[in-house]
């Protein structure tokens, strides 16, 4: 087992951390791009560190991932890692082991890690994989100074600042960005393999835009009754059925048959596929059941043991939802199959992440399907804009008969700073948008931050508290009604 060497840009980051952690104000936070390799840098903390180490993941994937990778290090290998959350893993107790311990979001919620802790006068580092999942109200609880006490924290993620407004709460949390890292420098040094994304553009049936304009017929009477009564009832009834717009055109056939055709015309080159919903996963495994794929999701029985098929080659698909959307490696993949998904850039930047850690003669092959002229453009656009995807990787394509013909790039409509700065404060109060005119956004939740005790809203709750006071909250229907999803 020998020490592996490092890229350039792993050697300034560990400097970076070094440097904060020799101050009184050692949180850091590290953004590099998915597939460079950022687990590694943090190995090298975890082997520099003198005391407790708490490693904070979203999912179970990614406990068993970072177990393995402390397990081959040189240097940790020999330490017996502790886990809280997670559920069954086979010949993997639950509980603390010595000085290093993987915990999910939900088992630092809970204060399961605050005891293993506090028995200790030994130094916490805590680090967090995937800090961007601490933007929300619940998950940034797993960080509180009540229920995990610690002496400095790692962040690590490809979009720490998924938005203006969760970036004070990663801060707070897990200190500024003191090392950055993008694709294009990632692609310059050969950090991360050549890749193609194909943009291709998916039609619909004639059935389903029929299907799609009456449910759309249907938001704009609801949203014009909703702006003359304020009725919170009318609200609630719009979400659902912009859900099943949704639903309608993440399910449409074209989707489905393209994802058929490429996946039979190169069955053995290694591919994860995505789509957004456990239903759509499972429709497609049983279209291709002749490719014997493994199949993941928060319903699948299979669990770990589809994933350790695909990453054994005992086959070479693995279909999933958002749960191995981000921080699972799997060096083998060579073509990545984005079928649908979320138009949050976020969420798309991480699935991209997926065909990005393995090297191979020819570029890794990566599609993403859209309907255009619909809501999946703007997917599209939020993830290279937002993304910083080099344009001359971006090949764009349309669906027909014969199969995919190629386009130029579809002409976009462009919100410049202004516009979006004004939609964002279109449902603040005069006296929120006259603080936010004159200093800035941070102006606005820092006193807001006062008024609730410490705690720090982003602007979407902000918003949404603003629209809860004058129409009501929405009922829970609204999460069972979104439960299909994952």
């Amino acid at each position: 087992m020998t020490q592996r060497t490092l890229y350039r840009w792993q050697s300034e980051a560990l400097d970076a951390v070094r440097q904060a952690f020799a101050t009184d104000t050692p949180d850091t936070t590290i953004a590099a791009v998915t597939g460079a390799g950022k687990t590694e840098v943090a190995l090298r903390v975890m082997e520099e560190w003198t005391g407790l180490v708490t490693v904070v993941v979203p999912r179970k994937a990614l406990m068993v991932q970072w177990r393995d990778d402390i397990g081959n290090d040189p240097f940790l290998h020999s330490h017996i890692v502790g886990r809280f959350g997670g559920g069954g893993i086979k010949g993997w107790g639950e509980g603390a082991a010595g000085r290093i311990t993987i915990a999910t979001l939900n088992a630092m919620r809970s204060g399961k890690v605050t005891e293993a802790i506090e028995k200790s006068d030994m130094k916490h580092l805590v680090i967090v994989d995937e800090c961007h999942n601490l933007r929300g109200e619940k998950n940034r609880l797993a960080l509180s100074d009540e229920i995990t006490p610690r002496d400095a924290v790692l962040g690590l993620s490809a979009t720490p600042h998924p938005t203006i407004e969760a970036q004070d709460v990663i801060e707070s949390l897990c200190g500024p960005i003191r090392y950055s890292y993008r694709y294009a420098q990632a692609l310059a040094d050969d950090v991360i393999p050549e890749f193609v994304l194909n943009a291709v553009q998916v039609p619909l049936t004639p059935e389903e835009r029929t299907a799609i304009a009456s449910v759309t017929q249907k938001i704009k009477g609801v949203m014009r009754d909703y702006n003359e009564s304020g009725d919170h009832h009318l609200k609630t009834l719009a979400q659902h059925l912009g859900m099943e717009r949704k639903r309608l055109l993440n399910d449409a056939t074209s989707r489905y048959s393209l994802a058929v055709r490429l996946l039979n015309q190169e069955p053995d080159t290694p591919t994860m596929v995505f789509h957004d919903t456990i239903e759509g996963v499972e429709k497609l495994g049983r279209a291709t059941s002749h490719l014997e794929p493994a199949i993941y999701h928060s319903k699948s029985k299979e669990g770990q043991r589809s994933i350790d098929r695909f990453l054994s080659e005992e086959t070479n698909h693995l279909y999933s939802c958002l749960a191995l959307s981000e921080g699972f490696n799997a060096p083998r993949v060579e073509r990545a199959i984005m079928m649908s998904g979320p138009n949050a850039p976020l969420r798309r930047i991480q699935t991209l992440g997926r065909c990005l850690r393995g090297k191979t003669d020819e570029p890794n092959q990566i599609y993403f399907f859209y309907v255009p002229n619909t809501k999946d453009a703007d997917g599209l656009h939020n993830l290279l804009e937002e993304g910083d995807i080099p344009s001359d990787v971006v090949l764009h394509w349309t669906m027909d008969e014969e199969g995919l013909s190629p386009i130029s790039k579809p002409e976009e409509r462009v919100l410049s700073k202004g516009a979006k700065r004004k939609r964002s404060m279109k449902n603040l109060t005069k006296e929120q948008k006259e603080l936010v005119d004159r200093y800035g956004w941070a102006a606005l939740t820092n006193r807001i931050n006062k008024r609730r005790g410490g705690k720090r809203p982003t602007l979407q709750e902000l918003i949404d508290k603003q629209l809860d006071d004058k129409y009501g909250s929405v009922d829970e229907s609204f999460s069972d009604f979104m439960g299909g999803f994952n």
